[in-house]
């Protein structure tokens, strides 16, 4: 990849896997609890923890074209944000 600068040192084989396991968590805890707060909180974990991952691969691989990633974060962040009143109001984001 001719777009990224290498980083220095080491490498984490395991993190994807724990990402994976935790997102399926959060996913299924969404799919399994009742409509209401709960839900929702499932919902806006699963988007913050998707933005969470961009970051770290920001972080991990440093490419040298950043603000595409920084603009998709910030979009991801902004989306994020704008769901917060749905929970309070007890109802989901996709309501």
């Amino acid at each position: 990849m001719g777009n990224r600068v290498p980083r220095r040192g080491h490498e984490v084989p395991w993190a994807w896997r724990w990402y994976l396991a935790l997102g399926l968590a959060a996913i299924g805890a969404y799919l399994l609890v009742s409509d209401g707060v709960a839900r929702s909180g499932c919902y806006l974990c699963v988007g913050l923890w998707a933005i969470g991952a961009k970051i770290a691969g920001v972080r991990h691989y440093r490419p040298t074209a950043l603000l595409p990633w920084v603009l998709i974060i910030a979009g991801g962040l902004g989306a994020e944000r704008r769901g917060h009143p749905r929970i309070f109001r007890g109802g989901t984001p996709s309501d």
